[in-house]
């Protein structure tokens, strides 16, 4: 049976700042791979975090203090690719679409 269990956000620093820790690394490591054209943008902007993992408390500093650059969470950042894969959808409309259909065959 499932059982509720209240925990303290002390409990969970331990085993999130070691993941928190590896995807800071990785964004630097993607920084320096990044192509000229595009870093001046990223450094004049900043990054912005989107997804479940950026309302982690402090995920945001880890990341400034990691590549040295400016980082903030978007609003709602949860419904960030839902918002965006709608505005992709929208834009799409009326267009012809090089992605060609699912087709279900029914035997």
């Amino acid at each position: 049976m499932p059982v509720k269990v209240d925990i303290d956000r002390e409990e969970l620093v331990a085993p999130l700042s070691k993941t928190a820790v590896i995807i800071a690394e990785k964004i630097k490591e993607m920084l320096v791979n990044t192509p000229p054209e595009l870093i001046g943008d990223i450094h004049n902007d900043g990054i912005i975090l989107t997804g479940g993992l950026s309302g982690l408390r402090g995920m945001d500093k880890l990341i400034e203090n990691t590549v040295g650059l400016k980082v903030r969470v978007a609003e709602e950042p949860e419904l960030c690719a839902v918002k965006g894969s709608g505005t992709a959808l929208s834009y799409m409309s009326g267009r012809k679409s090089k992605i060609n259909p699912i087709v279900v065959i029914n035997n």
